[in-house]
């Protein structure tokens, strides 16, 4: 009975774990709208630090598991815990993003303002417009 539970822990965390991290990073890479070949190559880079932060956390939940939760109450538990592995495992997929791309240069901000000038019947009409670039904290104000 001992051996069968360290073959469990070890199918678990060797095909399991990959095939099912590789399938969860493939999704979210195809839901991001990512090409298939794109995709792939993100399992490729990501599957690996994946793999070593779950050999961190996924022992110890198992050795808890089988050790200290009654068997009643096993399901209720690995859900749980797995509710915690799914941010771990979101942040990790996501973080591989950020950490790929540089800072954009040329985010801009427009702030469109429309203003009542001047006495008058009709009075004047002005457009402000107010460009904010994240590169430079300069406020352009534009009159159309």
């Amino acid at each position: 009975v001992g051996y069968n539970k360290f073959y469990k822990i070890f199918m678990d965390q060797t095909i399991y774990l990959s095939v099912k991290c590789s399938i969860y990073i493939m999704a979210i890479g195809l839901l991001n709208g990512e090409a298939v070949e794109d995709t792939a190559n993100n399992v490729k880079e990501r599957i690996v630090p994946i793999m070593f932060t779950a050999w961190k956390f996924w022992p110890l939940v198992h050795c808890i598991t089988y050790s200290v939760i009654p068997a009643r109450h096993r399901i209720l538990w690995v859900n749980s815990v797995d509710l915690v592995w799914n941010a771990i495992l979101a942040s990790k997929a996501r973080s591989s993003d950020d950490d790929l791309e540089d800072e954009p240069e040329n985010i801009i901000e427009e702030d469109v303002v429309v203003a009542i000038v001047g006495g008058g019947n009709y009075g004047e009409i002005e457009l402000l417009t107010n460009v904010t670039s994240s590169s430079s904290s300069d406020v352009d104000e534009k009159e159309v």
